[in-house]
């Protein structure tokens, strides 16, 4: 699944998050704000690493007041539920797999510009080099969390110097995690492969940037001397920050 090339629905595993400290447990830990969550709403949210980047997207719901239910690609689940348990220590709860549930598409993903975090970009993203603060996954009202002094920083002290468009090219969707290159920087990366499927022209894709690669409005994928893909606009501005 690492490619994301699929444009059949995309099965998405669940983790269970159940017990008296789940609501303190998640706030803790994720980069968004778990006390504003209602019971049956959603939110989109995601796990860093202490330095900021992140390890995984995904989404959160709160089904009764003392459990929630993660949704995220089936690949990556063990890893998430590995991971939280890490950081449970003496808290009252239980993270649990649950049954697969049928999603959406990746394409409905690069369409709408929706970042996901596939296994060959792990710890390769800040969360707003994937745009996940202008979908409102990025709380910066919260409290702390694991690696909120580097994301707000990144917001409040310097530049975001990367962010995440789309792209169209011909042949074959590139694969998650695929280097992308623009004129400007040479043999150096100006960025990764976030998402791709199939599209009338070839592929689409999320590809994560400089932002002096994003001016140039193309990028090669896969070497210096790739096939060319075109930047397309977002259904979303690139400087509308959320929460």
């Amino acid at each position: 699944m690492e490619s994301a090339h699929v444009d059949s629905t995309q099965p998405f595993a669940t983790l269970l998050v159940n017990g008296p400290d789940a609501q303190r447990f998640l706030q803790s830990l994720t980069c968004n704000d778990v006390t504003s969550l209602t019971t049956d709403a959603r939110q989109w949210n995601g796990l860093c690493t202490p330095k900021g980047r992140l390890l995984a997207i995904f989404w959160l719901e709160r089904v009764e007041e003392t459990t929630f239910r993660i949704l995220i690609d089936p690949e990556s689940a063990p890893f998430l539920q590995s991971t939280l348990l890490k950081y449970r220590f003496r808290s009252k709860v239980t993270i649990d797999l649950g049954a697969e549930t049928s999603g959406l598409t990746w394409a409905t993903f690069v369409a709408e510009g929706w970042p996901w975090i596939l296994p060959p970009n792990r710890e390769m993203f800040l969360p707003q080099w994937v745009n996940l603060d202008l979908i409102g996954g990025v709380s910066f009202k919260k409290g702390c969390y694991l690696g909120q002094e580097i994301v707000a920083r990144t917001r409040y002290l310097g530049a975001v110097k990367r962010r995440m468009v789309q792209v169209v090219g011909v042949g074959d969707p590139p694969a998650a995690g695929a280097p992308c290159f623009s004129a400007a920087m040479g043999e150096q990366a100006a960025g990764r492969v976030v998402l791709s499927a199939p599209h009338p022209e070839g592929y689409a894709a999320l590809v994560s940037l400089a932002q002096s690669a994003i001016q140039e409005g193309t990028v090669a994928i896969g070497a210096p001397d790739g096939a060319k893909a075109t930047l397309t606009p977002l259904p979303y501005a690139l400087d509308e920050v959320k929460g």
